[in-house]
């Protein structure tokens, strides 16, 4: 990127005084404006270099400022941040090889940043704190139950070691907050905790030069794909990483059955496949509404690999009702069981049922169509737009049937042929539309079922 000058070693002090202050540390994108400020770049450059909107970089730097004003104690911005350093003598401590800076009453030692910083080919990261980068994240205002999971998902990770971690739920299910309250309850037990979401559809050489840096800002990095892999690989080897990748499913391509990759995008399985076969000590979670086809085949030859499936919640459900004021009580189970315990469905229910019947559950419940609310409506209709016709028509023919059906019956009953109807059960189980019980019989989503019903799709 830029170049490894003086500059380096200011950002690495700057860093620990934002932590010290707020128990973050800057993020890379954050690290790359500042590197590029102190060295006099143009947001326009350092957009170019980053590969990223000149609008983006302004209104990143802009909430950078912000908390460099916080921690400094001086109103920052870009065209002063450098003479305000100069006047806290940032420069001449550590040009005159002095062992302490102290800013807003902070004091940091900057001989062991100093030391770190002549290493090329390893970070060595504080073992008693943890470096968090977990991009932009929503705010967690309700988190309900999911102690199960937890727990789960910390022994899976810290205790056994898993390597590849795939968390799978529908849309609204609550995989990104369970994922950050597990990163709350576990990141002590890494040295890098990193987070990135996929939805906007990342290149993986784009995502590697990113994060790699983020881990060992040292780094230089190649041009190569091929390359940054293998560098990603020894840091994950070298350091105890918990990486986070979340709506994995916006890689995957819409007019092909579930989990598959689109063209521009399948080298993530090389990635995946070698987290999951290379011996190191981090582990890769990745947040899906469906199941990816190489996490199917490498779980059946690898012990390294686990699937979780969030479903509805159950008797945390009540919680839902309660913070929206709900009535009747004793209607309030039918209601949790009607909208499969789903966090979101109850979400917009529940507000329907304020706005709309006073907060009566039972006057509510008395309407045949359960569904009854346009915004969980457009929400189960993004869902099955991303269907094949296939898997459409498969969905219309389960819906006919009142009782959970065999695979064989299935199959015997479709009109579809022999291996498109199978490849249309499989792909809707790996959507979470549809479900096995414990007798292997298939189970459709009786939210999905009463819209398919009522708008035959």
């Amino acid at each position: 990127m830029f170049q490894a000058n003086l500059s380096n070693t200011v950002l690495n002090l700057l860093d620990e005084l934002v932590f010290a202050k707020t128990d973050q540390h800057l993020d890379y994108l954050q690290k790359t404006i500042l590197q590029g400020t102190l060295e006099g770049y143009k947001y326009s450059e350092v957009a170019k270099e980053s590969h990223l909107s000149e609008g983006h970089i302004r209104d990143s730097a802009s909430e950078l400022w912000k908390i460099l004003s916080e921690v400094l104690g001086e109103d920052i911005t870009k065209s002063n941040i450098r003479a305000v350093l100069k006047k806290s003598q940032f420069y001449n401590h550590i040009s005159s090889g002095r062992d302490f800076v102290s800013l807003n009453n902070v004091n940091l030692c900057t001989s062991n940043l100093s030391a770190s910083n002549g290493n090329n080919h390893q970070s060595q990261p504080d073992n008693n704190r943890t470096y968090l980068d977990l991009g932009h994240i929503p705010e967690i205002t309700q988190f309900y139950g999911r102690v199960a999971e937890l727990n789960n998902l910390e022994t899976w990770i810290v205790a056994e070691k898993y390597r590849l971690v795939t968390v799978l739920g529908l849309k609204g299910i609550g995989k990104t907050t369970l994922s950050l309250k597990l990163v709350d309850k576990i990141k002590n037990s890494f040295n890098y905790v990193i987070r990135r979401s996929l939805y906007f559809c990342p290149k993986l050489d784009e995502l590697l030069s990113e994060i790699l840096p983020s881990i060992n800002p040292q780094l230089k990095l190649s041009q190569s794909l091929d390359k940054k892999l293998n560098l990603f690989l020894e840091l994950i080897k070298s350091h105890r990483c918990l990486i986070i990748f979340d709506d994995l499913q916006s890689l995957f391509d819409s007019k092909k059955l579930a989990g598959n990759y689109q063209k521009d995008y399948q080298d993530y399985q090389l990635l995946f496949e070698s987290i999951a076969e290379v011996n190191h000590q981090s582990c890769l979670l990745l947040l899906s509404q469906e199941k990816p086809i190489d996490t199917t085949f490498y779980g059946q030859k690898n012990k390294f690999i686990k699937t979780l499936i969030v479903e509805g919640l159950e008797e945390d459900a009540i919680e839902i009702l309660r913070h929206h004021n709900l009535l009747n009580e004793d209607s309030w189970e039918t209601l949790i069981k009607r909208y499969q315990g789903h966090p979101l469905w109850l979400e917009l229910v529940a507000s329907f049922i304020q706005e709309m019947f006073l907060g009566k559950v039972a006057d509510f419940l008395e309407l045949k169509y359960p569904i009854a609310e346009e915004t969980l409506e457009q929400t189960l209709l993004s869902i099955l737009q991303s269907l094949t016709e296939s898997e459409k028509l498969m969905l219309t023919e389960l819906a006919n049937f009142n009782q959970p059906i065999s695979i064989k019956e299935m199959m015997d009953q479709t009109s579809l042929d022999y291996t498109d109807s199978l490849k249309a059960i499989q792909s809707l189980i790996r959507r979470i539309i549809v479900a096995k019980d414990e007798n292997a019989l298939l189970c459709l989503n009786p939210v999905f079922k009463a819209y398919v019903i009522n708008h035959q799709i």
